[in-house]
């Protein structure tokens, strides 16, 4: 039985990211140092054929999400019940349709004390985990939305941008340097590039959170609260801090990531209420059809912050039909 879960919603503001950022990384130590993990990745191992559908049905540039539009990760887990490899399948059905018409979802955030709302086209899609041997063990339909604007690689490299700017105006990085920077600098560019990505992010926890076969996963890395904890904290709440600053530059290539360079390493936190829950690195490319469903993402590695525990898992088919 999963504990009740109650919605966090990360404000995106960029004096609050930054400040967060900031005490994650004094506060919490993390469980991997730098990209260890991708030196580490088994790219020996054959994928199902009935998976492994290859890179080379890239469709051309269009809807963010288009009904056929499929990827495939690899996941294999450290120290779980999940002794064997498991394939994670995401395909899109197609628009999510109500009276005729599509479905849209709102994704509020804070934007400098101003609250700010976007919309984003609804698409149905299909989740359906594997064996190691291509066997199908679950599935599940979720709605998904679109996120469209700025790449997380993009931001990396603003959030980069930023750092020299606030250095060569001799103020910190932090939320002083940035309040006293905006002072002297539009900084409008920075706030809707990191919006763009956070709603992406946020939007995958939520979507762990909520569909019954992702929640099972999740819980075999994160540790469940106590009872005390979800009393204290009025249920569960998972929230997620990304250390853009912190990216890190990788090759144009890596073994068993078959899309183009240029890749970053992304940084992030998941708490949970309030507590560190799991040290993840993202793996980001610049997103194009058919994986703008990963919203770029396209190896994972997530960590324990305590035990030894880990979930690692990267991308081994996109196609279109």
């Amino acid at each position: 039985m999963r504990p009740a879960r109650s919605a966090s919603v990360l404000a995106a503001s960029l004096l609050a990211l930054v400040a967060t950022a900031c005490q994650v990384t004094s506060e919490l130590q993390r469980g991997t140092p730098g990209t260890a993990w991708l030196a580490e990745l088994d790219v020996s191992r054959e994928v199902p054929p009935t998976l492994d559908l290859g890179f080379g049905a890239q469709r051309a540039r269009g809807p963010e999400l288009a009904a056929g539009d499929r990827v495939v990760f690899e996941l294999t887990f450290t120290g779980t019940s999940q002794v064997a490899p498991r394939y994670l399948a995401f395909e899109v059905l197609g628009p999510s349709m109500q009276d005729g018409r599509q479905r849209f979802s709102s994704f509020d955030a804070t934007m400098d004390g101003k609250p700010l709302t976007r919309s984003n086209a609804l698409y149905r899609v299909r989740i359906e985990l594997f064996g190691e041997q291509g066997v199908s063990l679950d599935t599940s339909e979720v709605e998904l939305a679109e996120s469209p604007g700025e790449s997380h690689l993009a931001v990396c490299e603003a959030m980069q941008a930023l750092g020299m700017a606030l250095a060569a105006e001799g103020l910190p990085f932090d939320a002083d340097g940035v309040r006293e920077l905006q002072n002297r600098v539009p900084l409008l560019e920075y706030r809707y590039k990191v919006l763009g990505s956070v709603q992406a992010l946020v939007s995958m926890l939520a979507l762990a959170q909520d569909d019954d076969l992702l929640s099972d996963l999740l819980w075999d890395v994160v540790d469940k609260p106590s009872a005390l904890s979800i009393i204290r904290s009025l249920g569960v709440d998972l929230s997620l801090s990304p250390l853009y600053h912190e990216a890190s530059l990788e090759l144009a290539d890596l073994p068993g990531i078959e899309l183009p360079g240029p890749l970053r390493s992304l940084p992030l936190t998941i708490t949970l209420n309030g507590e560190a829950a799991l040290f993840m690195d993202l793996l980001v490319v610049e997103p194009a059809p058919p994986w703008t469903m990963t919203s770029g993402i396209v190896a994972f590695h997530g960590q324990h912050p305590t035990a030894a525990i880990a979930v690692t898992g990267r991308l081994v088919s996109a196609s279109s039909r």
